[in-house]
This record gives structure tokens, C-alpha cells and sequence, in this order.
């Protein structure tokens, strides 16, 4: 029952990790000479660590609650799911803009697949964290 819970939480997280982990492939691979856009990459990525892995600690201690019984110490320095969601789903936003900002249609193909795998995981992350705020239970 649990290994089935894990399961669909680690799915759940497989997702956005999956994009982030290919956007920091991507990001590795391409010689940054401008500093600028280096600067909006790193920001935009360090952006995408946070609501990643609040995803992924959210998703762990639900399965865990659900078969242990609530955890009082955890719940105590949480703040409410709601809030959670918002927190995160606006510091995903603030990644797409910063990696908006990356200069388009550059002849660097790789800059391009860099900034788009940046794009994708914030906006899946996005959706995924206002979806966890319109669906709370």
C-alpha cells in the first residue's frame, strides 16, 4: 500500500524533475559568453530548485501522513497548502520571466534548447503548483 502511494508521489514529482534536470543539461552544455544571459539562466534555475523541491517534500510527507498519521513537528512550521501553492506557483512565474528574458532565436541552437527546456519546466511547475491551489485535498 505504501510502495503504491510512493509510487504516484515519486510520478507526481518524476515530471518536474525530469524538465529540470534536461534545462541544467542544456544549460551546462552551452559556452555563456554574455553575462547577462548566463546570470538569467542561473537566476531562472535557482528559481526552479525551490517550488521542485517543495513539490517533492509536499508529495513525500502526504504519503506519510497517510499511512503514519499526521506529523505535529512538520505541521507546526508548515504554513497553510494554500499558501504553499501560491508561494510557489509565483516564484515559478518569476523563473518563466527571468528565462523570458533570455534572448531569442539565437543562431546558438543549444542557447535556444537551453532557454526552452528552462521555459517548459517552469510552466509545467507552474501549472502542477496552481492546480495543487485549486485542488487542496
Amino acid at each position: 500500500m505504501i510502495f503504491s502511494d510512493l509510487l504516484s508521489a515519486f510520478i507526481f514529482a518524476a515530471v518536474p524533475l525530469w524538465l529540470a534536470v534536461r534545462a541544467f543539461r542544456r544549460y551546462r552544455a552551452v559556452q555563456w559568453t554574455a553575462n547577462k544571459e548566463g546570470f538569467l539562466a542561473r537566476s531562472s534555475l535557482a528559481l526552479l530548485l525551490l517550488p521542485l523541491a517543495a513539490m517533492a517534500g509536499l508529495a513525500v510527507m502526504v504519503v506519510v501522513e497517510k499511512h503514519l498519521g499526521p506529523i505535529k513537528t512538520v505541521e507546526a512550521f508548515m504554513p497553510a497548502p494554500w499558501t504553499l501553492a501560491i508561494i510557489n506557483s509565483s516564484v515559478c512565474v518569476g523563473s518563466l520571466f527571468l528565462a523570458s528574458r533570455m534572448q531569442r532565436g539565437s543562431e546558438d541552437i543549444v542557447r535556444e534548447r537551453a532557454r526552452r527546456s528552462i521555459l517548459a519546466a517552469a510552466v509545467y511547475l507552474t501549472i502542477a503548483w496552481l492546480w495543487a491551489l485549486a485542488n487542496p485535498h
